[in-house]
């Protein structure tokens, strides 16, 4: 998986706003997917449920209620700003999802299960008008996460929309590991709270989540290329100035020889701990290119599609569900140098 360049935007602020819907339109036949993950804080369940060892003027108190979910009556005046700041961004998430899908865009969209974020009326309007979206309920600590936490990613894909694009990653707890605590620590007299700590997905969740977008990339020719010659093919402007000038900090041109001489496959358990022995069976240097959740393991099936380029873990049992990891494999130098001498030298591009 690649890093890419992050913009920060604040959707309640209107200006910003208009500028990344401008920004979107003129973008909009490259989007492969759009998901939101909004803030919970005011939402969760959690506030109001007293915590052994807290103060009780430090307790959190409950903004919203199933019979109130767009905000309690006779909050604070610092309690309805939150609320109203954390209501505005809801508003603009779903006004922007819904402009996506009218461009067909697939999207998604992420909360703890039992947020009161689902109740709220402006995710409620969503989901009402986009009937045909898909519920995927997932435990994160079935995709690489530490503690026993819920979510529910809601998500419609115009191109397929009977299908759950993200119907993969529904996997529950299935009870065979230990959880970190949800209790919430004092030192020094101040209160650490779990929930911190899982602000940010699972490495694992996020690399099987963009594998699935990768997947949906390729449907649509939106991959990008893989070498210097299809990079140049595609776009001959983008290698005039780094060719013949000083090179940018920026990595902009791909390397003249695609990194990987194959690909090869290795099929393990859910949540297994010993994927590094697994790769230590490969050429060094070989890296994950996608991670899939998949059903009903069979070694027959697997081989019969893979042949030799297939790695299965010693573990698996016929029926259970597992994880197919497609893992680049470098060239050896040899074959690189081969590759080398058929594209030539960059200049001649």
């Amino acid at each position: 998986m690649g890093y890419v360049r992050c913009q920060l935007t604040d959707l309640t602020d209107p200006e910003q706003y208009a500028t990344l819907v401008t920004v979107l339109q003129a973008e909009k036949d490259m989007l492969v997917h759009a998901h939101c993950a909004p803030s919970c804080g005011t939402a969760s369940r959690a506030r109001g449920r007293k915590m052994a060892g807290i103060p009780l003027h430090k307790q959190p108190q409950p903004l919203r209620s199933d019979d109130h979910p767009d905000g309690l009556p006779n909050l604070s005046d610092a309690e309805r700003n939150r609320l109203d700041s954390a209501n505005r961004s809801y508003e603009a998430t779903a006004s922007l999802l819904l402009m996506l899908i009218g461009w067909g865009v697939s999207v998604s969209i992420e909360n703890p299960l039992n947020s009161l974020f689902w109740k709220t009326s402006w995710i409620e309007n969503l989901l009402n008008q986009v009937p045909k979206g898909h519920n995927t309920i997932l435990d994160h600590c079935m995709h690489g996460g530490a503690r026993d936490k819920s979510s529910r990613f809601w998500s419609f894909n115009p191109l397929k929309p009977d299908e759950n694009m993200l119907a993969s990653l529904a996997v529950r707890c299935d009870g065979n590991h230990i959880h970190k605590s949800w209790k919430p620590t004092v030192q020094n007299g101040i209160i650490f709270y779990p929930t911190k700590e899982e602000a940010a997905y699972p490495e694992v969740l996020c690399e099987r989540t963009a594998s699935i977008f990768l997947y949906w990339a390729k449907i649509r020719n939106l991959e990008g290329p893989q070498g210097l010659t299809q990079q140049l093919s595609a776009n001959p402007d983008v290698g005039k100035r780094q060719l013949f000038t000083n090179q940018p900090r920026t990595k902009q041109l791909l390397q003249a020889v695609s990194e990987f001489g194959h690909y090869a496959t290795i099929v393990i358990p859910l949540n297994c701990d010993n994927l590094q022995s697994m790769f230590s069976k490969l050429p060094k240097g070989a890296k994950t290119t996608s991670r899939v959740v998949q059903r009903g393991f069979s070694r027959d099936a697997l081989r019969a599609a893979f042949g030799n380029q297939v790695l299965i873990h010693q573990d698996l049992r016929h029926g259970q569900d597992f994880e197919q990891i497609t893992v680049g494999v470098p060239r050896d130098p040899i074959e690189f140098m081969k590759e080398a001498q058929k594209v030539g030298h960059p200049r001649g591009h």
